[in-house]
Formats: C-alpha cells, structure tokens, sequence
C-alpha cells in the first residue's frame, strides 16, 4: 500500500535516508555530476542520476516531465525493495494497480516498486519535476 505524505519536510527523510547509507562501511561523493539516463519506454521524460555511480545501497533520481510526460501508458514493476517519489514542482498523477493518486510540489509518496504503477504529468501548460530514491540503486 502506498504511503503519501503531503508536508514538505518529506526533505528530511530523503536526507535521513542517504545519511543512513552514508554511515555504512564506505562514502562517495557527486560533485554536480548527473548522468543522463537513456530514455524509457515513455515520452517526454528526461531523468538524470544525481547519486555517484559506485553506489548501489540507494540512488537518488531527477526526473523532467515535459507537459502530458509519462513513465509508461500501461502499469509496469521494476525491482527493489522501496521507491520514494516526492514531487519538486509541477503535478505527478501516480496510477498504482486501480488506484489514481494526484500529487503535488512538496508532496511524497513511497511504494513497493514490484506492485504495478505508472506515472505521468497530466498538466497540458506546466513542467514537472520529480526526485526519486530507489532502494537499493536501479541504474
């Protein structure tokens, strides 16, 4: 069951969270290097990988959504064990299973990434973006 948290403190967690990974055996650093991720099977998407590439506990992702971008028309899964998404500006419609969630600037959602979803910007005028943590690091 997805869990949606509409306070923008939800900044903390993502920060509790890489904090919790940093104290672990070793640290890396990214210095304003994001990487281009190739693109999906959706349209006007552009996501760049802001975490460094040797991490694979955690992986914090920027995602760009032009006007009527989406993730994937139909419901798909990927692996891992939790997906946080907290919208940075704009509006993210998030479909998971039969469920439609709208969600807003500052609002957070954290799902099992193996349950059915899909995720889309359904504004025909405004951008959205999006910041992603995948648990552990997808790309």
């Amino acid at each position: 069951m997805p869990q949606l948290n509409t306070k923008p403190a939800i900044f903390l967690v993502l920060l509790l969270i890489l904090a919790a990974l940093a104290l672990a055996t070793s640290a890396s650093a990214s210095r304003a290097a994001r990487r281009l991720l190739p693109a999906g099977g959706g349209e006007g998407v552009v996501d760049y990988v802001l975490t460094p590439e040797a991490e694979k506990r955690a992986q914090v992702i920027e995602t760009h959504l032009d006007p009527g971008g989406y993730a994937d028309k139909e419901l798909y899964t990927r692996g891992g064990d939790l997906l946080v998404c907290v919208v940075q500006s704009g509006t993210l419609e998030m479909r998971i299973e039969d469920e439609r969630i709208l969600l807003h600037a500052g609002d957070a959602i954290t799902l099992d990434p193996k349950v059915p979803h899909t995720w889309s910007n359904p504004s025909r005028r405004n951008r959205t973006k999006v910041f992603w943590v995948d648990v552990p690091a997808e790309y």
